[in-house]
């Protein structure tokens, strides 16, 4: 019975570092971008001037991407400046740059602020991508509502 044990912990030993070497290989060639270490927030510089946003008053206070295994989370905060308050559902587009290409994100989410607070949308991007830069975004209008107005219902 000594023998069989001794040939069950030889295994599970093999075993473990079979899993163990598994694990740090397929970490060595992980999807996410070289120049942002995994789990680091990123700030992307964006100016102002080229946010359009005809359908309703916001400043884009900052767009930020965290980068994790195996996905990009980015958040915008948008500041209301309506002066009746933001109540609306969104898309906003980024158009942006990674590794020299153009490329375009869309994030919806619902606002609903008064004038002067701060709004948070955001959403995942796979696979992983860093950021060059932004180079646009237009914030475009899905539906607007009033604050406590009924919801119409839907006709099928």
């Amino acid at each position: 019975m000594s023998k069989r044990a001794g040939l069950l912990a030889a295994a599970a030993v093999l075993l473990a570092a079979v899993v163990i070497s598994l694990v740090i290989w397929r970490g060595g060639g992980s999807s996410s971008p070289k120049s942002l270490p995994v789990g680091v927030a990123e700030e992307f510089d964006f100016d102002q001037e080229a946010l359009d946003s005809p359908e309703i008053e916001v400043a884009v206070i900052t767009i930020r991407g965290t980068v994790l295994p195996g996905y990009t989370d980015w958040m915008c905060l948008l500041e209301c400046r309506e002066p009746d308050g933001c109540n609306a559902d969104i898309q906003v587009t980024v158009d942006y740059r990674s590794s020299g290409e153009r490329r375009v994100l869309q994030i919806a989410g619902r606002l609903q602020a008064e004038m002067g607070e701060t709004m948070r949308i955001g959403r995942p991007q796979r696979p992983p991508t860093a950021v060059d830069g932004i180079d646009a975004v237009t914030v475009k209008v899905l539906r607007s509502y009033r604050e406590g107005a009924p919801e119409p219902t839907e006709m099928e």
